[in-house]
């Protein structure tokens, strides 16, 4: 049986083995510890229990002391108070319908164990992927966030490093060169490239540019070699692409792959049709540039409209991802979803 306490106090209900926090109507049970920031937050005033906050718990000051109802009292004539532990080991309950669930209703269940109320907390919930944190349950069944430092974000990219500095995740360049872990070579800024030296390109007549191409030698001559095919100085036809503003022919001879009508490679935009720029497919998936759909390459969360970005993919908002996303009110809950806690529905600054 669950009693709802008042909007504006803090109540004991006439049950003794549950009381309410009114700001948020959360109810925990009375074996577990009330979650505190002081000890203003505790029962006090009329109802005073005698517990203080200790490390944000509300707590009996005297450890071999628990605050619980006065032995033998009716369900309607309860005193909660600090009171010898052994005092408060007695029968509370006859079904799980007479306990208080966890604070967050993703966290597990009320049950009724040798008429004793308990929780049964989850050891597992659905975490967003390579957030650096994991999500978890505390005793009283709120959902708390830790730093997981195995908890990396792939971003698909045989020229990084993936891994955690502290909660934020972190993708570092290698060092120019081979990949450790592939054959892919590594421009030392993170993009896969053809070659680093003129001798990855096997052949004393082709040159390694500047942007990691192999390239005929006079791409790299400082000379506009019209009849080799350059558009501007070692850049367009079979040189390394132009810059934005250059001289082109065509999109090719350009970095943006967009030859202007005056004849000068253009700035990307994010209705060009054409994946280019910071974009991590076409028209979408960059800082400046509106979020992927499912399906479509992505290098973060932020680049997918979903907000989940798997091995280089986005993919589409669920129920279950550990994500805020679709037409969810919180994490995987509202909306189309399994209801949230009610003290998610309640503001911010009325969570526990």
């Amino acid at each position: 049986m669950r009693k709802k306490a008042g909007a504006c106090c803090l109540m004991i209900v006439a049950i003794p083995f549950l009381w309410g926090a009114c700001a948020g109507e959360t109810f925990v049970d009375a074996r577990l510890k009330l979650p505190c920031d002081t000890t203003d937050e505790c029962p006090s005033g009329e109802y005073e229990d005698g517990t203080e906050c200790i490390e944000g718990y509300c707590e009996c000051p005297n450890p071999d002391e628990e605050a619980c109802c006065e032995p033998g009292a009716a369900f309607n004539e309860c005193e909660r108070k600090c009171r010898p532990a052994a005092e408060c080991h007695v029968d509370l309950c006859t079904t799980a319908e007479d306990c208080a669930g966890p604070v967050d209703s993703r966290c597990g269940n009320a049950r009724c164990v040798g008429g004793v109320c308990r929780l049964e907390i989850t050891k597992s919930l659905v975490q967003l992927d390579g957030d650096c944190k994991s999500r978890v349950c505390d005793p009283t069944g709120r959902i708390l966030f830790e730093e997981d430092p195995t908890d990396v974000f792939n971003d698909a990219n045989e020229c990084t490093f993936d891994t955690c500095m502290g909660s934020e995740s972190a993708n570092t360049p290698y060092s120019a060169g081979r990949s450790p872990g592939s054959a892919a070579r590594c421009d030392g800024a993170g993009r896969r490239v053809e070659c680093v030296a003129d001798d990855d390109c096997g052949d004393p007549a082709i040159f390694c540019s500047l942007q990691g191409s192999c390239v005929p030698s006079w791409c790299t001559n400082g000379v506009k070699d019209t009849v080799g095919g350059e558009t501007a100085i070692d850049c367009g036809g079979p040189c390394d692409p132009c810059a934005v503003g250059v001289a082109c022919e065509s999109d090719s001879d350009c970095i943006e792959q967009k030859c202007g009508t005056n004849k000068k490679c253009t700035a990307p935009e994010c209705d060009d049709r054409i994946r280019n720029g910071s974009e991590t497919d076409v028209d979408c998936g960059s800082p400046s540039c509106p979020p992927c759909a499912a399906e479509l390459k992505c290098h973060a969360h932020d680049d997918c409209e979903s907000g989940i970005c798997r091995t280089g993919q986005c993919w589409l908002a669920s129920c279950s991802d550990g994500a805020q996303n679709g037409h969810e009110t919180e994490i995987d809950c509202g909306g189309t979803c399994q209801p949230c806690p009610l003290y998610l529905n309640t503001g911010a600054d009325e969570r526990p």
